[in-house]
């Protein structure tokens, strides 16, 4: 794709369309000072105006070369120049690497992201624009397939995309997610040298880019030119490659959510567990996905989890009986009870705290607001959600003390009360209905707390036995506008936490 172009132009739109910015807005690019992140610096400010953007720059000196001030002054005075806001800062990226035990590429990558992510929170950014290109994807899509990546590493570089939250501290807050955008990514290198060239740009040179000891480089200056000698097109198509890849990953994504489901998939506490008569049925594909959601629920990152790992938990599964464990990367610890594989720092998916009601008639609790039982050490927190407010992970990491209910099929009061005898609950996403005995059984709900766990009704039919199971009736579907979230919080707990 040309430099500019008409073609480069409509692209761009649309990437900020995806992200939010059709109609114009702030967005943060991240500048290093070389030819590519200059090149998207320069096309982007020479199109703030009719993009409608407000357009602010972030540099961070990495610390690691002699020069790494100097190149931050210089990007300042270009900056300043253009008359284009930028926040520069510092990070000593080789004591980051020696204090965690990182390579220093992983550090730089590290402080960098944090960085982009902490300007951006500060100066109201929702969108970060970042200079990847197609060389880049094509180093990206190479590099994974030599570590036998799947589907999902092979989609390769994404145009739009979350920041990971391991970058963001505001995600603990669930506020929402940092979005990255790559408008450069149907571009080659050579196009972006030459697009410098022409407009007289001086980029910043990073001499480390030519030590082929580090991987990335190595595929750059030996593996790649090689191949392209055979393959003059190698850009675009390992990027035609990756956009099916991509499409492919995105549907398996879905089936997956919908596979969690049917395994009444639990993540809470740090630990996660999946029916194992279920989850034993679906396609490998899909088996494996759901184990890596698991461990990336239960450990909080999927960070160290590789291929060997996931594999020798697809044995264990397939072939495991009660009592077979399996150790995982962060001191987890996979194990087959009765009927459920088990993931977490525990030994079984136990809540250390359940909400308890003394057993007594119906009590009508109105919403939306804040209700509480009378000498309880808990409340129920319900609130009203328009569709979209709902987390983007609303469907597949269900906690146990979080509910979401259709709003439009509720009456005006619910009501809680314990289990009675014949007491049965439609279970969401499983057919037909379940006694409330099994489900306690099943859930390893203690005998001497069963007769307290609240459960949640309207008129006569249990929507929620808190803790355990949410049931189908009032469940969120496709048709769903508004939505009532129930969250249950002991009093030493925030209600948004």
């Amino acid at each position: 794709m040309d430099l500019p172009s008409r073609a480069w132009e409509s692209h761009l739109r649309a990437l900020l369309a995806r992200a939010g910015l059709g109609q114009g807005g702030r967005l943060l690019v991240a500048l290093s000072g070389g030819p590519d992140s200059l090149c998207l610096a320069h096309l982007l400010w020479e199109m703030r105006e009719p993009l409608q953007l407000d357009l602010l720059a972030a540099h961070l000196d990495h610390g690691i070369r002699p020069s790494s001030a100097d190149e931050a002054s210089d990007v300042m005075r270009l900056c300043d120049a253009w008359g284009l806001a930028c926040i520069t800062g510092r990070r000593d990226v080789p004591a980051l690497a020696g204090r965690e035990g990182l390579s220093l590429e992983l550090a730089a990558r590290t402080a960098r992201y944090t960085y982009l992510a902490e300007v951006a929170r500060n100066r109201g950014c929702g969108v970060i624009a970042t200079a990847h290109h197609a060389d880049d994807q094509v180093e990206t899509v190479l590099w994974r397939l030599l570590r036998g990546a799947g589907a999902g590493g092979l989609r390769g570089i994404r145009a739009v995309a979350p920041l990971d939250p391991a970058f963001d501290a505001a995600r603990e807050r669930d506020e929402a997610p940092l979005l990255l955008v790559r408008p450069l990514l149907p571009v080659t290198r050579a196009r972006i040298e030459a697009y410098c060239r022409r407009q007289g740009l001086e980029p910043i040179w990073d001499a480390s880019n030519a030590d082929e000891t580090i991987p990335r480089n190595w595929l750059r200056h030996t593996v790649v030119p090689m191949l392209r000698s055979r393959a003059p097109h190698l850009a675009i198509s390992i990027g035609h490659a990756a956009e099916v890849l991509s499409a492919e990953d995105d549907l398996l994504d879905q089936m997956a959510a919908e596979a969690w489901q049917a395994c009444d998939g639990e993540a809470a506490e740090g630990t996660a567990r999946l029916r194992l008569e279920p989850l034993r049925r679906q396609h490998p594909a899909l088996v494996r996905r759901l184990l890596r959601r698991a461990c990336e629920l239960a450990a909080g990152s999927m960070q160290d989890l590789g291929w060997q790992h996931v594999h020798d938990l697809e044995q264990v599964v397939a072939h495991g009986t009660v009592g077979a464990s399996l150790s995982l990367p962060g001191a987890m610890r996979a194990e087959l009870g009765y009927g459920w594989l088990m993931i977490g720092h525990g030994d079984s998916f136990r809540p250390s705290w359940r909400p308890r009601l003394d057993p007594q008639e119906e009590i009508k609790v109105p919403w939306p607001g804040s209700w509480r039982p009378p000498g309880g050490d808990w409340r129920l927190e319900m609130r009203i959600l328009d569709r979209s407010e709902l987390p983007a992970d609303w469907r597949g990491a269900r906690h146990p003390y979080v509910a979401y209910l259709d709003v439009d099929v509720l009456p005006a009061s619910l009501a809680l009360r314990t289990r009675r005898p014949g007491d049965r609950i439609r279970p969401l996403g499983m057919l037909g209905s379940q006694s409330l005995q099994d489900l306690m059984v099943d859930r390893q709900v203690p005998r001497r707390e069963r007769d307290r766990l609240p459960v949640l009704l309207a008129h006569d039919r249990i929507l929620w036995v808190v803790g355990c199971r949410l049931a189908a009736d009032a469940a969120i579907t496709g048709r769903t506008n508004r939505v009532l979230e129930l969250r249950v919080v002991a009093d030493d707990e925030e209600a948004d936490a």
